[in-house]
């Protein structure tokens, strides 16, 4: 499901960041775990790698694998995901389903600043106000 073959005789330092990291996750699953803890995963990834490794966290939690996202960026926060929390210095803000944490209101109070947060095609998008 992976399409990883063509890695197999590659060197782990030769890859691209998104081969790499599709090579973390696929071993992160061979002991099938029911909760999966990813820290921004998005992080150096091309487009390709990003719109790959988003179908495969969502093909995962259609499974029934709780996935834990840890990011700073809510564009990378589908509506498939079932719970949100944000943070502010270390303590919970908010949490709730992300249609009613993730808004313009929480949004501009955490980062202390006015901007409008929109939902396009299951992703948030931020813009100045």
């Amino acid at each position: 499901e992976l399409n990883i073959k063509h890695l197999k005789d590659l060197k782990f330092n030769n890859l691209s960041s998104g081969q790499k990291q599709i090579i973390i996750l696929t071993i992160a699953l061979l002991n099938s775990p029911d909760v999966l803890l990813i820290d921004e995963p998005y992080n150096h990834l091309d487009l390709k790698y990003k719109v790959l490794f988003k179908d495969i966290l969502q093909k995962l939690m259609i499974k029934g694998i709780t996935v834990i996202l840890v990011t700073h960026d809510i564009s990378d926060i589908s509506t498939e995901f079932q719970k949100v929390i944000l943070m502010r210095n270390g303590f919970i803000y908010k949490f709730g389903k992300a249609e009613e944490v993730i808004n313009s209101s929480n949004i501009s109070e955490l980062i202390n600043h006015q901007v409008e947060v929109e939902l396009i095609k299951n992703n948030w998008f931020v813009t100045k106000k």
